[in-house]
């Protein structure tokens, strides 16, 4: 593997893959949370001749069972559309197999992910996504990252962790939350706790929730590199 392209929507998504040994060339761009910024720096990394695209980082579970530090490996990434991209098996299948040896306490899941450019944060918004399409979980870069791929030739795979069960309602101000470097917005953070109090107890539970997508995030990097060295 010469060039992989990494495509991450936060700074501390993209930090955790410091724990992947040196020598392989890891590109590594953020996005923010933003689809359309994801789609456009996939190019870029496209065009500067990666030979992987990889979409790191955290999802939000779209069924019962799935919590909080799930690992996911998806095999193909679906739109609401109906529309579907397949992951890399030569990446992916190994991933899977020393995850889940390396891992035995996370719970591995290779069920499609889905690619959406709106948050979905709702319970039932959450649970109607998931029993319309069959996605295992959702984010808001992977459709984005795999549409490039297919344009250009290259294999895509996806690695992220579980943030929130699908029984955690995400504020409504999160997406605002982060700014465009994919680096917390506090000022937004602390507005949107002044206009609505209630929802600390809701930020201090994603705090805690993060902490374990995160955990999740940099054990499975080193496993990753393996893979891809």
């Amino acid at each position: 593997m010469n060039i992989v392209g990494v495509i991450t929507g936060l700074q501390s998504e993209a930090d955790c893959l410091r724990t992947i040994p040196t020598g392989i060339n890891l590109n590594i761009l953020v996005s923010g949370v933003s689809p359309a910024n994801a789609e456009a720096l996939a190019r870029q990394l496209c065009e500067s001749r990666c030979d992987l695209l990889l979409s790191f980082g955290i999802a939000g579970a779209l069924r019962p069972g799935i919590a909080s530090g799930d690992l996911l490996v998806p095999a193909s990434v679906k739109q609401a559309d109906g529309r579907a991209w397949e992951t890399s098996a030569e990446f992916r299948a190994p991933l899977l197999q020393r995850a889940r040896a390396e891992l035995p306490e996370l719970a591995v899941i290779d069920d499609a992910i889905l690619g959406t450019d709106t948050l979905i944060g709702r319970e039932t918004e959450k649970l109607s996504a998931g029993e319309e399409t069959g996605a295992a979980a959702i984010d808001m870069e992977s459709h984005r990252i795999a549409k490039v791929a297919e344009a250009h030739g290259l294999p895509m795979i996806v690695v992220r962790a579980v943030l929130d069960d699908v029984g955690t309602t995400l504020p409504a101000f999160v997406k605002s939350a982060v700014t465009a470097e994919g680096t917390p917005n506090y000022a937004r953070v602390f507005t949107g706790t002044l206009l609505k109090p209630w929802d600390i107890k809701k930020l201090v539970g994603l705090a805690r929730l993060n902490r374990a997508a995160h955990r999740t995030l940099r054990r499975v990097a080193p496993i990753l590199g393996a893979v891809m060295n």
